[in-house]
């Protein structure tokens, strides 16, 4: 009898195991990390030329580095509030950048297009980010 309680149990915790494997991660990555996908989605529907596309990609590189940089210059807790002011810095002249890289008109598309974003967002119509 304790033979076939036990592997009950074995089998019952392997199927556990099996139905956890099956379950999708949990979103990993920052919350600006998630923002930033978004808003290079956005970008790709205000219909970029090349040469616009290969300056975007270089700014974002830059901003990855940059916001690297400042994770690794803030890692105490009680560093947080001061890196939080630092990114909103770093990622209000990043956002400068990119509308500087787009013409009026794109501009324009894309402040619609966030706005929309944002919108369903509140709204509760758009899916979580990918990550």
């Amino acid at each position: 009898m304790k033979i076939l309680t036990l592997s009950i149990l074995v089998a019952s915790l392997a199927v556990a195991g099996l139905a956890g494997a099956q379950t999708p991660p949990p979103q990993t990555g920052a919350p600006q990390a998630a923002h930033r996908n978004l808003l290079l989605e956005a970008l790709d529907k205000v219909g970029l030329n090349a040469e616009q596309t290969a300056k975007i990609k270089q700014l974002e590189i830059q901003h990855k580095e940059e916001a690297k940089a400042i994770r690794k210059q803030y890692m105490k807790p009680a560093d947080l509030p001061a890196m939080k002011e630092k990114m909103k810095e770093v990622n209000k002249a990043y956002l400068k950048s990119l509308m500087d890289v787009l013409t009026p008109a794109q501009q324009v598309k894309l402040k619609e297009i966030r706005k929309a974003e944002r919108q369903e967002k509140k709204a509760g119509t758009t899916p979580p980010p990918h990550n």
